[in-house]
């Protein structure tokens, strides 16, 4: 009886200390107010400013927002992604320590966990305070769980498990490696960055661990043939070439090359990854191809392999479509689901107010190709059977002939916001069914 009241005790005394009834508040940086910031906005000037390409080229970037414009898509993020809050404040002694150090608050309601049966209704708030050194390297100080503190070495060990988890541990650690200043106080942050040239090979070496130069030649040459191939037809069609009849192909050879790999592998670990990596290669291959980028600028040990033929991979007659399908699938072949979809929510909102206009199209290319990267990542060896049974596009892309495209901000406005905004839920859940109708899916 004794015991059991003591367990009692101390399972009600660790409740209270790390499980409260409401989230983290900060009033100087509120809910009220970072919901003030037209997310859209924001998106679109990262688009307008060409961060990713330019960050990708090797360029040195940077970006300055203010503290309102990064908590509303810090906690944006993190709502879409946990159902979470979350913001950043710079610490109230920075100023005395002469340091740009900063506090991380995040509220995960219990519901997202597995704690939800056990105790419903409560929020787990983490509470981190973190420094900035003088070349950007950023160090966990002190870490709270509710009112409980928690060893830093420990969190920091969880931290790098979870990554692990969604084997994204060594990328992460590449982004941090390119940051090279930041800048945190009272009204803003500001950050600058350069991906340079040994980052690149390390961060394709990530995505492609162990020695994978042999298998992107396997693909490179595959590709280098098939389009060769096809010249006469590609030169009859403007010098384009549908992304199918290379795409068939191209999962035929990595469907044989799993096979050979899969009977001199040693464990049954390494059977489940090898068409994972054989699909990400094809991927990487022929993203590489329709954005026109060398990818001897990645891997010096491909410069002296052959080039593809310049010519353009369309989807639906369109080579953007193509471009939007390739890109989604490789994210989310590398990333996972979750990962991807959230970048086409951006992608989306910066489309309702760009200049070039929002088209319904471009988001079927993108969810037709999430799902195909999902599956090339969740369901590997199927879909490389199920690419070989599609002979047409159809197979691959709905039909988007009827989907409206290149409104302006102006133009979406009046067709799908106020008392239209249920016209554009319902377009989204047609380019959905859509998409869930497709054969390759299934």
């Amino acid at each position: 009886l004794v015991i059991g009241s003591v367990v009692l005790m101390l399972i009600g005394l660790i409740g209270f200390l790390c499980f409260q009834s409401q989230p983290l508040w900060t009033e100087s940086f509120s809910i009220n107010k970072i919901s003030t910031v037209s997310k859209a906005q924001l998106v679109q000037k990262f688009t307008k400013a060409r961060l990713l390409p330019r960050t990708l080229q090797g360029e040195a970037m940077g970006i300055e927002l203010t503290l309102h414009e990064f908590n509303a898509l810090f906690d944006d993020v993190a709502q879409r992604t946990l159902d979470a809050q979350a913001m950043l404040i710079p610490s109230p002694l920075q100023e005395v320590a002469r340091h740009h150090d900063f506090i991380v608050l995040v509220s995960v309601p219990t519901t997202r966990t597995p704690l939800r049966k056990i105790i419903p209704n409560t929020w787990i708030n983490l509470q981190t305070e973190w420094r900035v050194g003088p070349q950007g390297q950023v160090h966990l100080l002190k870490s709270t769980w509710g009112y409980l503190p928690l060893p830093v070495s420990w969190v920091s060990y969880v931290f790098d498990v979870v990554l692990q988890k969604y084997n994204i541990k060594k990328i992460f650690d590449i982004l941090l490696q390119s940051i090279s200043h930041i800048k945190i106080d009272q009204n803003k942050l500001a950050v600058r960055w350069h991906w340079n040239n040994a980052l690149r090979v390390r961060t394709l070496a990530a995505l492609f661990p162990g020695d994978n130069t042999e298998r992107l030649h396997s693909y490179q040459l595959a590709l280098g043939q098939q389009i060769e191939s096809a010249k006469d037809s590609a030169l009859s069609q403007g010098r384009t070439l549908s992304l199918i009849h290379v795409m068939r192909p191209m999962f035929k050879l990595a469907q044989q090359r799993t096979l050979v790999e899969q009977l001199i592998a040693a464990d049954k670990i390494a059977k489940d990854g090898i068409p994972v990596n054989e699909n990400r290669a094809v991927l990487l291959v022929l993203l590489a191809h329709s954005l026109g980028i060398d990818l001897a600028q990645y891997l010096p040990r491909t410069k002296n392999w052959p080039p593809s033929l310049a010519y353009h991979f369309t989807l639906r007659k369109r080579v953007d479509f193509a471009q939007h399908y390739l890109m989604s699938a490789f994210i989310a072949a590398v990333l996972g689901g979750p990962a991807a979809e959230l970048l086409g929510v951006y992608k989306e909102r910066s489309d309702k107010v760009a200049g070039s206009g929002f088209s319904f199209n471009d988001i079927a290319a993108d969810k037709a190709g999430l799902r195909f990267g999902h599956r090339a990542r969740y369901a590997a060896q199927d879909l490389q059977r199920r690419v070989q049974e599609g002979e047409s596009e159809d197979f691959f892309m709905p039909d988007v002939t009827d989907m409206p495209e290149f409104l302006s901000a102006h133009d979406f406005e009046q067709q799908f916001n106020g008392k239209h905004f249920s016209a554009y839920g319902n377009l989204l859940k047609l380019i959905d069914n859509r998409v869930n109708q497709l054969g390759v899916l299934h």
